[in-house]
C-alpha cells in the first residue's frame, strides 16, 4: 500500500463514477489527495484535446462547492475525512502542477477517451508514475456516466440525473440549487 496518492478530474458535478474511481484509488493508499482540474471557473483556458471543457455550463460548480459535494460524498461512504485531501491540478497548464502536487506522488486514473490517455502523457512527461485502475473505453456509452450527460438531463429538467449522484454529494448541490444555477447560465 502507498503512503499517499492522488486521482484528479473537474467533477462537474461528482457523480457514483467518480465515488468508484476514489474508492478504488483509496484502497490503494493510507492517504488520498484528490485534484481539481479547472479550479478557476472564472479562467477560461482553452483546451484542444477536449473543447467541452472551457464552456462556463461545463464549469458550474467552483472549487469549494467541488470539495464540499465531493467530502460529503466521501465521508458518506464511510472514509474518514482525515484519510484525503483537495488540492489544485493545472492540468490544462502542465508547467504548474509540480507547484500543487511532488511527482514523487503515484497519480491514479481513470481512461474514458482521448482525453484521459493525453492526461496520462502530460502527467507522466512530468515525471509522475500514473496507473490507470479502470477503463471504460469497451464499455457501452450507456454505462457510462459524465458530467455533461448530467448536466444535459438537468436542462432538460430531467430529475433521473439525481440517480448519478450519491446521496451526500446530492445534499450539496441541492443546497446551492444546481438546477436553477445550471439553467440560469444556460
Amino acid at each position: 500500500m502507498l503512503k499517499e496518492s492522488f486521482v484528479h478530474g473537474r467533477f462537474q458535478p461528482p457523480h457514483y463514477q467518480h465515488l468508484e474511481y476514489f474508492l478504488e484509488a483509496k484502497a490503494r493508499c493510507s492517504f488520498l489527495w484528490i485534484g481539481i482540474t479547472r479550479y478557476d471557473i472564472r479562467d477560461f483556458l482553452t483546451c484542444s484535446v477536449a473543447p467541452h471543457r472551457e464552456f462556463v455550463l461545463s464549469n458550474p460548480l467552483t472549487f469549494f462547492e467541488r470539495v464540499e459535494a465531493i467530502t460529503s460524498m466521501l465521508m458518506s461512504g464511510a472514509v474518514q475525512r482525515s484519510d484525503f485531501g483537495f488540492v489544485p491540478l493545472p492540468i490544462d497548464q502542465p508547467e504548474r502542477i509540480v507547484d500543487f502536487i511532488r511527482t514523487d506522488i503515484t497519480c491514479f486514473t481513470t481512461i474514458c477517451d482521448d482525453w484521459n490517455l493525453h492526461k496520462i502523457r502530460v502527467l507522466e512527461k512530468l515525471g509522475f508514475k500514473v496507473i490507470s485502475l479502470i477503463d471504460r473505453r469497451q464499455q457501452p456509452k450507456s454505462e457510462i456516466i459524465t458530467g455533461s450527460h448530467i448536466r444535459d438531463r438537468v436542462l432538460a429538467k430531467d430529475d433521473v440525473w439525481k440517480r448519478y449522484i450519491p446521496q451526500g454529494a446530492l445534499q450539496v448541490l441541492e443546497g446551492i440549487d444546481f438546477a436553477n444555477r445550471l439553467r440560469r447560465l444556460a
